[in-house]
């Protein structure tokens, strides 16, 4: 049976995973079924993916009196907003599904708007309602007052890196206008509000995305280092110092390229190809090297830091790729006790660590098998918000109700292979400290290794960690003494001369 390489619920950022068969399928929530729309002022409920994460959707069934917008461009987790467009619509009502783009199970949602009850307010409406900013050049919507009369208006949260243009004078009916004004924010996503004069805002999502046209290619895109740790060969999960990414280019005349350090953030703790901030002309072929400056990122506080490295090409210096680089200070490590032993029952302690804090991590995973393969394994995920632990079933699959301990409730959850109750989980400072007692089947005895994971909520992800190991030996059942024979009521008659 192979191996798998990495757990099924942690989604490593660094690199392409192998996922389990059988793997559960994303499931859209909402934080309320229904959203009753009283008066011009949008209602908005959270968006979130059962395994948490960012999770595109799509909104489908919406009528035209109803306008929906995203606070995260339609990605979870999001907030989405409900406004009326058209309050002409009287009394109405509609349900609007919300589904995942990847595929999975969406959620439903019901929508009212009763005009009796509504108040009169200037409301804008807009199309479209979200913007997506793929070059220097600009994009635009136009801006009506929902009633069809002249009304000014003011432009709210503009970032920096975003202008706007309006072709009359902030006032309706307008188009308004948006153009990049600094590429160096890489990928960048922004809710500006647009605010009638007497009414209420209507928000608009703008997105940019500085690599959207570059001729280069790398593997992965985004990078998490960590201080102190080892150096490693390829980028990919797990705490390294120092690592490579692999580069490629759509166009064959393109063979090398320059680089430098565009930002980092709590000094100067990156460097490229082992200089400290520039690269010119290095070859394509040869990838991109990032590193730790140990002397810097030695004296930085325990943290998480951001940093950002632009690749572009020697002759073409609008052909840009931007990288974007993590790096986490004195990230620990994980631990597991007792860390060796056999027998068929034990309670395990694990700590598992965040140099942010440990509510930044998202779902710890603990692997239980004589190899890092999920199918007939121990193999469990603990999510940390909101508190939720899950044993797989027997083939690595997401067991669903019969194998989920929901938070504050106790018992015991089971697969072929272990039966598993939580005996506690805290979190203090930097470290969860997650305590499970594992009573082993005896058909799952022989030597096993215990693997532990983690992955926080800005999908960095510590790779799987042999930690541990483990001689599952379960006691046979006690052998019942033959009964012997005799008359009924267990006397035994003698015979003569005995």
């Amino acid at each position: 049976m192979p191996a798998v390489d990495m757990p099924v619920w942690i989604a490593a950022p660094v690199a392409l995973l192998a996922a389990a068969p059988g793997l559960a399928q994303t499931v859209l929530n909402a934080s309320s079924p229904t959203v009753n729309l009283n008066s011009g002022e949008a209602r908005s409920i959270a968006v979130s993916a059962s395994k948490g994460g960012a999770v595109a959707y799509t909104v489908t069934g919406s009528p035209a009196w109803l306008t929906t917008s995203s606070g995260n461009n339609f990605t979870t987790p999001d907030t989405l907003y409900f406004r009326i467009a058209n309050s002409m619509c009287g009394t109405c009502e509609a349900t609007v599904t919300l589904a995942p783009a990847g595929g999975g199970e969406g959620t439903r949602v019901t929508v009212t708007y009763h005009t009796d009850t509504a108040q009169a307010q200037t409301l804008l409406s807009i199309s479209p309602t979200s913007v997506n900013l793929s070059n220097t050049l600009a994009r635009s919507i136009t801006i009506k007052d929902s009633r069809g009369g002249v009304v000014a208006y003011t432009v709210a949260g503009r970032p920096p890196w975003l202008t706007t243009y309006s072709a009359n004078n902030f006032t309706t009916p307008d188009t308004l206008s948006f153009q990049i004004a600094n590429s160096n924010c890489g990928t960048c996503t922004a809710e500006i509000l647009l605010i009638p004069t007497g009414g209420t805002e209507t928000p608009v999502t703008v997105t940019y995305n500085l690599s959207a046209g570059s001729t280069y290619r790398v593997k992965p895109g985004r990078v998490t280092l960590a201080y102190p740790a080892s150096p490693g060969s390829g980028c990919g999960a797990g705490y390294m110092s120092g690592c490579s990414i692999a580069m490629e280019s759509s166009n064959a005349a393109v063979t090398t390229y320059n680089a430098k350090v565009n930002s980092t953030e709590g000094g100067s703790w990156l460097l490229i190809n082992g200089t400290a901030s520039y690269v010119n002309g290095a070859p394509v072929a040869k990838g991109l090297s990032l590193m730790v400056n140990g002397n810097a990122a030695g004296s930085m506080p325990a943290g998480v830091y951001g940093g950002q490295v632009l690749v572009y090409n020697p002759r073409n210096q609008s052909d840009i790729l931007m990288v974007n680089v993590s790096l986490l200070v004195n990230p620990g490590s994980m631990t597991i006790s007792p860390a060796s032993g056999a027998g068929g029952s034990q309670t395990f302690t694990m700590q598992f660590p965040h140099p942010g804090g440990w509510r930044n991590l998202s779902v710890v995973n603990v692997l239980i098998n004589n190899t890092l393969d999920v199918k007939h394994a121990c193999y469990l995920a603990y999510l940390a918000p909101p508190g939720t632990l899950l044993l797989t079933d027997d083939e690595g699959n997401d067991p669903g109700p019969a194998g989920t301990i929901a938070p504050g409730n106790s018992g015991t959850i089971e697969n072929g292979q272990c039966g598993v109750r939580l005996v506690s989980s805290a979190g203090e400072g930097n470290l969860l400290t997650l305590t499970l007692n594992v009573t082993f089947r005896a058909s799952f005895a022989g030597s096993k290794t215990i693997y532990l994971a983690s992955r926080d909520n800005a999908e960095n992800n510590s790779g799987w960690q042999a930690l541990g190991t483990w001689e599952v030996k379960v006691a046979p059942p006690p052998k019942t003494a033959p009964k012997k024979k005799g008359r009924p009521g267990g006397t035994v008659v003698k015979k003569q001369g005995q």
